[in-house]
């Protein structure tokens, strides 16, 4: 039996050493496209997507995160400098909360709203795991 626990012991400890814990507040953007995040019951999401609102192209969030997650207020987009500036970028912000255990997908789609039967010119998916 010593030997058993022997070879059984670094594997759980390897094993303990991969899972990360839940985290309070996440904020998440266009880099962890496919990503699992594990949060805590109460956390606040938010994403925030690289846009241009002078290109046409918007994010939207055509899932819905109930009863896994809620959503915080509307959608935004934000300028990253000078809002006159004609052709500057800036983001699209997304805010959840996580409220019961469980996992759900957030599916983003990066789209002009008028062009309809035409596939998002983008997509990101995030995982999300609340516990």
């Amino acid at each position: 039996m010593p030997r058993l626990a022997t070879l059984i012991a670094p594997l759980l400890v390897a094993a303990c050493a991969t899972m990360s814990p839940p985290v309070a507040n996440v904020e998440l953007e266009n880099a962890a496209d496919g990503t699992r995040t594990v949060i805590r019951r109460g956390a606040d999401v938010k994403v925030l997507l690289d846009a241009n609102i002078t290109t046409g192209y918007q994010w939207n969030s055509p899932t819905d995160p109930a009863p896994v997650l809620s959503v915080l207020g509307s959608p935004a987009y934000v300028a990253k400098g000078d809002p006159r500036l004609i052709g500057g970028g800036g983001f699209n912000t997304f805010g959840f909360r996580a409220d019961k255990p469980g996992t759900v997908t957030l599916v983003f789609e990066f789209r002009r709203p008028w062009e309809t039967g035409v596939p998002p010119a983008r997509v990101l998916r995030y995982e999300m795991v609340v516990e």
